[in-house]
């Protein structure tokens, strides 16, 4: 095995590396230009077709208020995100990371179950937030 061979890394290992760096720059968005003041930031297109709340609506406001302390503010706008964002920071970061540790942990955040679990709680949280509101 030749040096390159050792640097090379796997397409979804590059792809998380990718996403990581593009969330990093999101997270510094969010954090300095609150969302409501920012016609260029995404607004949902199912709340707008259909005037219902998906799972992450007001995620966006959520991780503003959240980034500055303000946790009551940031879970009235979308108390999933508490299970959301950890689940897929574990995701992210047991795709870029190798080694024993990071292998018991993806064992545990890519396992079938805990996909399937969170697809289950994403589609019952949709339901019930418009539910409830």
């Amino acid at each position: 095995m030749t040096t390159t061979d050792n640097n090379k890394q796997s397409p979804s290992k590059q792809v998380a590396i990718v996403i990581l760096i593009l969330l990093i720059i999101g997270i510094a968005a969010v954090y300095l230009i609150h969302p409501n003041d920012a016609p260029w930031m995404p607004k949902c297109l199912i709340h707008s077709l259909t005037g219902y709340e998906c799972p992450t609506c007001g995620s966006t406001r959520a991780v503003h208020y959240f980034l500055h302390g303000e946790f009551s503010t940031a879970l009235s706008y979308n108390p999933y995100m508490l299970f959301s964002i950890p689940f897929f920071i574990g995701v992210l970061l047991t795709t870029i990371y190798t080694g024993p540790t990071a292998r018991k942990f993806k064992r545990f955040f890519q396992s079938t179950f805990m996909i399937w679990a969170y697809i289950i709680s994403y589609i019952v949280w949709g339901i019930i937030r418009n539910l409830i509101n």
